[in-house]
């Protein structure tokens, strides 16, 4: 094989290493933005359940004051 010859081998074979180097550093790109993003929602989800956990204690606590309420009602008008 002449010497020419191989050194065009050898640039082809660099070639196609370099763009399949493009290729992997493209889908890592895009890869990487993806798991950005999902993180994201991740901890937006998060937030709002423990936003909801709160607004469920708040609710139950509602419920028990509005439940014993009528009963202190009760409580003062047999008393007069």
């Amino acid at each position: 094989m002449s010497s020419s010859l191989k050194i065009a081998i050898f640039a082809f074979q660099k070639n196609d290493k370099e763009k399949e180097l493009m290729k992997l550093s493209v889908a890592h790109e895009g890869q990487q933005e993806l798991l950005q993003r999902l993180q994201s929602k991740n901890l937006k989800l998060k937030k709002m359940e423990e936003a909801c956990k709160k607004q469920e204690q708040v609710i139950e606590k509602m419920e028990e004051l509005l439940s014993n309420k009528p009963q202190q009602n009760k409580g003062q008008r047999t008393g007069c």
